[in-house]
């Protein structure tokens, strides 16, 4: 009997315990939907005010004699309580053969302060009328004779009672996001979670009305199995590189749809440097294999949080009540993946491309447009101020300068082959002949130089005459393009390999030709096969490229605090051009310590030959003499 009694007593012990560990892992955390009023005025007028301008006709008989209208609802937070204020036309007359007598006209507005209610089966947000003012023309308060208020208030009161607004949609949306923020092994753990979703206590704000999700998450991995996380093993990072790129196209998405409003310059700069960092950070990274598996995951949330304000001014002011369900699902979604993030690394959440998928369709947008694709997005040139370059028109080149007694061209042809990359592209820029004209010669390489150095000014006097450099930078920016080129490339689009000629790349395999443009970079706003074949195209687009760094944050004093001479001018530029945005106070602060890199010593000594027109010394690096 006693050993029984142990027993029972051991068992309920280790149940105490259990349930203790359990809830000691467990927290209630709160999904926060975000309704701001002007969505919930999107939502009102979509389901409850249709009629010709935000109307909706709750009486009308007699042939117009007794009619009751309400339209264009305002909402506002006062005192605690959703001030919903709506323009108010009521007549009550006696209909008699078609004629009208003793009309009563009613005509300002009623404004109710409401306590809104959220059915937690359903989730519709209903809304309970706290108490009704009545207000003139003027929007002064008003008394109205009694026959006139006792026949319209039953009717307003009933109609607004009615309204419901359904929140299931946004829900399930954030149910289906949230889903695959987990592993599959934790398959379990993420339904019991999404099981405990409920409504909390609705909170009028001044700007929003927050409904918070309240949800029991558990702790679903050991934080320090997770503390080194940089991707080594190959076939993982390939579904990596294939995420971030579907990240990347979402993200030109979201950038392209903000920039066909009617954008700051100031919002205009945030899209451009959102896009511009994401980028570079991830060939950095990439480059340097330094890539964590959460790299997307943290890249989506550091642009959300500067995109979002963006969103919700320009789609909420400026958009369609069509579709205003998706973007509220869309929202939410982010915040909850923001708020699940802030819990840290324990509950293990990652993006992947089944929630990024989601995220689209609450868009309202097709999938399939995850393509990662190579040619340029017009949209995306206009709000970088890129427009699509024409052919250049090309140096005419002496036909001497191949031949040698009639024979080079034809042993270029006979024992080199162009990259069978290019034969497929079918491009029509650049032909084959012209392609070998840039084949670096094995002895004198003066003339190759001077070639070179008139299409890098060709390609600045272009971006000049466009107006994107100040008249007393130009001197410098000419300097510039000339030293760029030679530190990117040594003067080279194309080099020999395995007895093919092929476009220059990179260590890292990112960046093409004579100015080394990066292609993950500069997706989007230029022609990727272009960059890699024609030698014009890449100068002019390497050369704009510089101008929009001048421009855009070289010349703005709010970035650098303080007037640049020429020289520390070209240095930051080529600093940028190399790392991105980010560069332009990373690289003050080298150089404040002069703690400088490498390649910011080794650009300075190039612009400085350049600068005393000791040019012809790029031979060192192209022949070695």
């Amino acid at each position: 009997m006693i050993k029984k009694i142990q027993a029972l007593l051991a068992i309920s012990i280790l149940f105490i315990v259990f349930q203790t560990t359990a809830w000691a892992t467990m927290q209630t955390v709160s999904l926060p939907i975000t309704v701001d009023y002007l969505m919930l005025r999107k939502l009102l007028v979509a389901g409850s005010f249709t009629e010709e301008g935000e109307s909706a006709t709750l009486v009308d008989e007699g042939d117009g004699c007794i009619q009751l209208r309400l339209a264009t609802p305002h909402l506002s937070e006062q005192e605690g309580t959703l001030r919903v204020e709506l323009s108010v036309f009521s007549q009550t007359g006696v209909p008699l053969g078609g004629a009208c007598y003793s009309p009563v006209k009613l005509q300002g507005y009623v404004v109710l302060y409401q306590r809104p209610v959220i059915n937690p089966v359903d989730w519709k947000l209903s809304f309970e009328t706290v108490r009704t003012e009545l207000l003139n023309v003027h929007r002064k308060p008003t008394r109205v004779a009694g026959v006139v208020w006792k026949f319209a208030e039953p009717y307003i009161a009933a109609y607004l009672s009615g309204i419901k607004i359904d929140l299931m949609p946004p829900v399930k949306n954030i149910k289906d996001f949230v889903s695959p923020l987990f592993s599959a092994d934790k398959e379990q753990q993420v339904k019991a979670m999404l099981a405990s979703m409920r409504p909390g206590t609705i909170e009028l704000e001044p700007s929003a009305l927050y409904l918070p999700v309240l949800v029991d998450v558990a702790s679903v991995y050991d934080p320090h199995e997770r503390r080194s996380n940089i991707i080594s093993d190959k076939k993982r990072l390939k579904q990596t590189v294939a995420l971030w790129e579907q990240w990347d196209d979402l993200l030109v998405h979201l950038i392209t749809r903000l920039a066909g409003r009617s954008l700051s310059e100031d919002e205009k700069e945030v899209l451009v440097g959102v896009l511009l960092e994401s980028r570079y950070r991830f060939v950095s990274e990439l480059s340097d294999e330094s890539i964590r598996h959460d790299i997307v995951r943290k890249q989506f949330i550091e642009a959300w949080r500067q995109l979002a304000p963006l969103f919700r001014k320009y789609f909420l002011q400026q958009g369609e009540s069509k579709g205003i369900l998706g973007y509220l699902g869309f929202f939410s979604s982010v915040d909850a993946l923001m708020t699940l993030d802030k819990l840290g690394p324990t509950f293990g959440v990652e993006i992947s491309t089944a929630g990024l998928v989601r995220l689209v369709e609450m868009l309202q947008v097709n999938p399939s447009f995850f393509y990662y694709g190579s040619q340029p997005n017009a949209n995306l040139q206009e709000l970088f101020h890129i427009h699509p370059l024409e052919k250049q028109e090309e140096i005419p080149i002496e036909e001497d300068s191949f031949q040698d007694n009639g024979g080079v061209l034809k042993r270029m042809f006979n024992t080199l082959t162009v990259s069978t990359a290019y034969a497929a592209t079918n491009t029509k820029q650049m032909s084959m002949r012209k392609i070998l004209q840039w084949k670096v010669p094995e002895a004198d390489v003066t003339d190759y130089i001077q070639r070179v150095r008139d299409v890098l000014k060709a390609s600045t006097a272009a971006t000049l005459i466009k107006g994107n450099v100040p008249e007393q930078q130009q001197a410098m920016f000419q300097k510039l393009i000339q030293a760029m080129a030679w530190q990117e490339s040594c003067f080279r689009q194309f080099v020999v390999k395995n007895r093919k000629l092929t476009y220059l790349l990179s260590y890292n395999r990112s960046s093409v030709g004579l100015m080394q443009v990066n292609e993950r970079v500069w997706r989007g706003l230029y022609d990727l096969n272009r960059l890699r074949w024609d030698i014009y195209y890449n100068a002019a687009a390497g050369s704009e490229i510089a101008a929009l760094y001048l421009k855009r944050y070289g010349l703005r004093k709010e970035v650098t605090n303080r007037k640049l001479d020429d020289e520390t001018m070209a240095r930051l530029i080529y600093a940028m051009y190399n790392g991105g945005p980010s560069q332009r106070t990373k690289f003050f602060k080298r150089f404040s310590s002069k703690k400088l890199y490498e390649s910011d010593e080794l650009f300075w000594k190039k612009y400085q030959m350049v600068s005393a027109g000791d040019v012809g010394k790029v031979s060192l690096c192209l022949v070695g003499r």
